[in-house]
């Protein structure tokens, strides 16, 4: 049952990942990553009540592992997504596009982990400015 809530909590996170990337083809970077953290807040916001036990649930579920491997495609869609950007120059975006979606989730996971209310709106805006700082042309 914890591996069946992991598994739909990660899809619907994953599921606004996804819109905000496949709504960016011509947009500016800037607004794709603004869009990006909006969605990840708003998942937070919605998941925020089990969020953390559902961290703390996945050792204790074996579903660490597996969880890892769900990001993966992920990871896959935003590499092809930097790709295709004009604006994004990076020598190695398989491992850009890997870098960002495990940061991100280890923000995500550290702002879950503080076990009291924090504002994420700050913190989602200073993980965009370092992802534009990461990925803009050099």
């Amino acid at each position: 049952m914890v591996a069946a809530v992991q598994e739909r909590y990660l899809n619907q996170t994953l599921s606004m990942c996804r819109a905000a990337l496949v709504a960016a083809d011509s947009v500016p970077l800037t607004l794709v990553i603004e869009r990006m953290g909006v969605a990840l807040v708003a998942a937070h916001g919605v998941q925020r009540p089990i969020h953390r036990s559902l961290i703390e649930l996945r050792s204790a579920a074996g579903f660490q592992e597996r969880y890892r491997a769900m990001l993966e495609p992920f990871v896959d869609d935003v590499a092809a997504f930097l790709v295709a950007r004009s604006d994004v120059e990076l020598p190695d975006v398989r491992a850009a596009a890997y870098v960002l979606v495990h940061g991100i989730q280890g923000i995500v996971q550290a702002t879950v982990a503080a076990g009291r209310d924090i504002d994420v709106r700050p913190i989602a805006a200073a993980a965009g400015e370092l992802i534009r700082g990461y990925v803009s042309r050099r």
